[in-house]
């Protein structure tokens, strides 16, 4: 964005004259400046907020060293502090208590050699199996899987909601059958929900490929499989019979440790941007009309969710997004190019 073209955007600001898009973006400034919005003309020096805020663009872009502090996931500590609790809780009342039953999780390994691993408990059980892959069964949840897996296949049962991070082997593919459907890896991470009467089953993928099909058990021949890579989902209408893929909700980046600093642009043109993305994620993102190639953007959109650096992106050029399946579409009328 030129210097022209955000001056311009501060006088529809303050005019009031902005979209959502275009007032959120102009506020991610606001607050780079430690200065507040809210204020009504005859307390801000607009110049000065505006010469402060170009500066700031500036500075912030500069291609220096970054040293990039990585956030703190307070809900994640809580919950196994809390997991913790539980299970220490569990333990001297296990061994205070009388010793008939179990209220907490139980496993029971059957004459035919399955086993089978029954979460009662309000927290997530990790259950390891025997080919080094890890199952976070979720609290309400069952898993049924063998005590070794067979030399050709590995085949495990859920009833419930379960995270499952599989060990991979090219020589056995691993199965997961949840009541109407199955799914099919080879070495990946995925969730799969059973489903209820009030939710349709699910899978989403976090790394890798999975294929899901119809359980062959309904009754009903299983049609063409589903591939789904990362940041994909699908969910299963029983009465249909027909699966329906789509992104999933807070989508992650396919490399964890990917540099912050591919995320911070100075006057980056929107296809250098998109591509960006399309590569951190693993999703298409297509670009409806091709005079927007010509918007640049100037932005720090690290450490931001896809969904928040969409929405910054479009509010710097006046555009939208929607998805569409597993994709998603940017759209908007283009951006003119200053003469000389």
């Amino acid at each position: 964005m030129s210097r022209k073209k955000f001056s311009h955007l501060l006088e529809k600001y303050q005019r009031g004259e902005c979209t959502q898009l275009e007032k959120k973006f102009v506020e991610y400034w606001f607050g780079l400046i430690e200065a507040s919005p809210n204020e009504k003309d005859q307390h801000i020096d607009w110049q000065e907020v505006e010469d402060r805020m170009w500066a700031s663009m500036q500075t912030k872009m500069q291609p220096e060293p970054i040293q990039y502090k990585r956030p703190v996931f307070l809900f994640s500590t809580i919950k196994w502090l809390s997991a913790a609790c539980l299970i220490l809780a569990a333990s001297y009342l296990f061994l205070s208590g009388p010793k008939t039953g179990s209220w907490m999780s139980s496993r029971v390994k059957s004459e035919s050699g399955w086993v089978v691993e029954e979460n009662n408990t309000s927290s997530v059980k990790k259950v390891s199996l025997s080919d080094g892959s890890i199952v976070e069964l979720s609290p309400n949840s069952k898993l049924k899987f063998p005590d070794r897996f067979d030399l050709k296949e590995r085949v495990v049962h859920l009833t419930g909601n379960a995270f499952f991070s599989i060990h991979r082997d090219t020589k056995r593919p691993f199965y997961v059958r949840s009541g109407e459907i199955v799914t099919k890896v080879l070495g990946t991470s995925f969730y799969v929900e059973t489903g209820t009467a009030a939710r349709m089953p699910k899978v989403e993928v976090v790394t890798g490929t999975v294929a899901v099909y119809e359980n062959p058990e309904s009754g009903i021949k299983p049609a063409t499989d589903i591939i789904l890579t990362a940041n994909k989902q699908a969910t299963f209408n029983a009465s249909e019979h027909k699966f329906t893929s789509s992104l999933v909700d807070l989508p992650r980046l396919i490399d964890p440790k990917m540099s912050p600093v591919r995320f911070q642009f100075r006057n980056s043109s929107l296809s250098d941007v998109v591509a960006i993305l399309k590569d951190a994620y693993g999703i298409d993102i297509i670009i409806e009309n091709k005079n927007m190639n010509s918007c640049t953007l100037t932005a720090d959109l690290s450490g931001q969710p896809l969904f928040t650096q969409l929405d910054i992106i479009c509010a710097a050029i006046a555009a939208s997004y929607r998805l569409e399946a597993t994709r998603i579409v940017i759209r908007g009328k283009g951006c003119s190019v200053n003469p000389a």
